[in-house]
């Protein structure tokens, strides 16, 4: 178990990496999706899940940047500032398809 933490623990970077890119591609994806002339309530607040993808991939970065950098306290209140944009987009999201 020590040797698999102890991975992890070297390719963090990489791992954050990865994270990042599946949420910039998830609302890339999402936002090359038609929504226009669409029955489904869904389509209409897709936007939110764009905003929600996109900030979170902000977010990990700056969470990236801040393993790298662990000096800089202005990262950390701009990932905090990222990780409240982030629920605020999901919250509105979830309000909106109910």
């Amino acid at each position: 178990m020590a040797v698999l933490r102890d991975f992890f623990a070297g390719h963090l970077d990489f791992l954050y990496m990865c994270y990042i890119i599946a949420f910039v591609a998830m609302g890339a994806g999402i936002l090359a999706f038609p929504r226009r002339d669409s029955a489904f309530k869904f389509t209409r607040v897709m936007g939110l899940l764009i905003g929600f993808a996109f900030a979170h991939g902000i977010h990990e970065l700056m969470q990236l940047q801040i393993l790298l950098r662990p000096q800089s306290t202005s990262l950390v209140y701009i990932a905090l500032a990222a990780l409240a944009v982030t629920n605020v987009y999901l919250c509105e999201f979830g309000r909106n398809l109910i």
